[in-house]
């Protein structure tokens, strides 16, 4: 309660998580069971990075979106995922 952060979430997120999308949520949710600590630490510090217009397109992309659509996003997004 003192860092505010979701109740279904790691305390060492705080409010990082607020305002992703329900499915990036579970994932992290997911993800905290099986990466290691230093996995997570990079994911807590990439979170805490300004999100650009890529995390917008991700975020309103729609569950029927064509697969040409959901390619190129994926191309863009590849990059900050490697990293």
């Amino acid at each position: 309660m003192e860092n505010r952060a979701a109740l279904d979430m790691s305390a060492d997120f705080g409010t990082l998580t607020d305002d992703l999308p329900e499915a990036q949520r579970s994932l992290l949710l997911a993800y905290s069971s099986i990466l290691t600590p230093e996995a997570m630490a990079a994911l807590r510090e990439q979170l805490s990075e300004p999100r650009g217009d890529l995390d917008a397109e991700f975020a309103v992309l729609d569950e029927d979106a064509a697969d040409e659509v959901r390619q190129r996003l994926a191309e863009r997004m590849a990059p900050d995922v490697r990293r």
